[in-house]
């Protein structure tokens, strides 16, 4: 009698450890300890499926009903984390932009194979980062013959940024926090505007660097709050899209992810990411990687929605179009 009772009451133990360890995981990531399993949420929810599954074999009803909760819980928070769109929305006939975002740093190609990487792809907008003079001395004078307008910040450690369009830039700017830049740009798109922000952040290991990280996204949230037209805010964040950081930054932005899944392929979990206003729609989104299989950015693009109403679009004079800011 006392061994069933025992054997009850671990099972609850474990039961109750399952939930607590799921519920901080969702709603505590951005402390230390769970920090370090926050990028490993898809591989957690899977190995409560397996868990699930081996109690399932052991007739351990009360274990196999909250594994398989604690993986649900997980995958709706994945869920509700990701792009909601089961299809991504049909191409309209408003304007669309396609848009790439690639860390040098990650690229292990030669300088040619990368600018055939971006031929191919053949996109309006290319966003680099870690832009160091190396890169800049190549890539600049091979990009500015297709990409008319450009925006660049040459620095020598990974907060190096450019902004290659073949549309026009009506305004750019650099907003800093402690020293790390975000690029801004404004882009004219067939006398709509949509503004651009590329952003590196810091990965938020120990607590004075979440601080940190908060404080940088809330920066971004404020410039971003205050614009009344269009939005795309890519870059390397350096987190997973689910992270509390993210979450809220989103929350307090209103902006969308692109992503609608991640990898369970891989232990490295994607850290770039685009997120974009509710008045523009992702027709598609994809990563890229080079000749070596090596991870080196994303691609997206983004149209804007047939119900935008007519006074939303922002007339640029037409001189506008004929000025390389």
């Amino acid at each position: 009698m006392s061994g069933k009772l025992n054997k009850s009451i671990l099972a609850s133990l474990l039961s109750l450890s399952f939930f607590v360890f799921t519920l901080i995981l969702i709603f505590s990531s951005d402390l230390g300890f769970v920090n370090k399993f926050s990028d490993y949420t898809v591989h957690i929810m899977l190995a409560f499926i397996a868990l699930g599954m081996f109690f399932l074999f052991l007739s351990k009803k009360r274990l196999m009903f909250t594994s398989f909760a604690c993986s649900a819980i997980i995958c709706l928070f994945l869920k509700q984390a990701s792009n909601s769109n089961i299809v991504l929305p049909q191409s309209n006939n408003l304007p669309a932009v396609t848009v790439v975002h690639i860390n040098l740093g990650s690229v292990t190609d030669n300088y040619d194979n990368l600018l055939t990487t971006i031929e191919e792809i053949d996109p309006d907008i290319v966003s680099l980062q870690e832009f160091t003079p190396d890169w800049n001395l190549f890539l600049h004078k091979e990009l500015i013959a297709e990409f008319a307008h450009s925006e660049n910040n040459v620095r020598i450690d990974p907060y190096g940024m450019a902004l290659y369009s073949k549309y026009p830039l009506i305004e750019t700017s650099m907003i800093y926090h402690n020293d790390i830049p975000n690029l801004k740009a404004d882009i004219s798109l067939e006398g709509y505007v949509i503004s651009i922000f590329s952003s590196y952040v810091l990965p938020p290991f120990g607590l004075s660097a979440v601080d940190n990280t908060k404080e940088h996204l809330s920066k971004l949230e404020s410039e971003i709050n205050e614009l009344g037209n269009a939005v795309l805010s890519l870059g390397d964040f350096n987190m997973v899209y689910w992270a509390n950081e993210i979450s809220q930054f989103r929350s307090n932005t209103q902006l969308l992810n692109s992503r609608r899944e991640a990898p369970v392929g891989s232990l490295k979990m994607p850290y770039d990411h685009i997120f974009y206003s509710d008045d523009l729609e992702c027709t598609s989104f994809q990563e890229i990687k080079d000749s070596n299989q090596s991870h080196i950015g994303i691609i997206g693009t983004y149209q804007f929605k047939t119900e935008i109403e007519e006074e939303e679009k922002i007339e640029i004079p037409s001189s506008l179009s004929d000025l390389n800011f």
